[in-house]
C-alpha cells in the first residue's frame, strides 16, 4: 500500500489537521482501518485522535481518495466530529481486530 498526501491544512479554529490523501493498493480495496494505520504511521499522528471521514475507491483503478481529520486531543475530536463518524471508526477498527482473536483461539 502506497500513501501520498495531496493536501495538509491546519485548521486552528477547530484544533485539527485536515488531510486529503491517495492510497494505491496492490491487491484488494483498502479499508479505513488500514488507511488510518498507514496515515498515522507516516505522519506520526495519534490513532486515538485521528478519524477517517471518507475513503472512496476510484472506478477501474486501484487508487482510493480519502479525507482525514487529526485533532489535538480526544476531547476536541468528541466535541467537533459527528457521533456517527466516531462510531463508524470504532466499528471498523473492532471488526478488523476480531478475526485475529478468533484465529488465535483455534490454535
Amino acid at each position: 500500500m502506497e500513501l501520498k498526501i495531496a493536501n495538509d491544512t491546519e485548521n486552528s479554529l477547530l484544533n485539527r489537521r485536515e488531510l486529503e490523501f491517495y492510497i494505491t493498493g496492490y491487491e484488494a480495496t483498502n479499508s479505513k482501518a488500514d488507511a488510518k494505520r498507514e496515515l498515522c504511521k507516516k505522519l506520526n499522528l495519534s490513532p486515538d485522535n485521528t478519524v477517517i471521514v471518507s475513503l472512496n475507491q476510484e472506478f477501474g483503478m486501484r487508487r482510493s481518495t480519502g479525507i482525514a481529520h487529526s485533532y489535538s486531543s480526544a476531547a476536541e475530536l468528541a466535541r467537533v466530529e459527528p457521533k456517527f463518524i466516531i462510531e463508524r471508526m470504532k466499528k471498523s477498527e473492532g471488526a478488523k481486530e476480531q478475526p485475529k482473536a478468533s484465529e488465535d483461539s483455534k490454535e
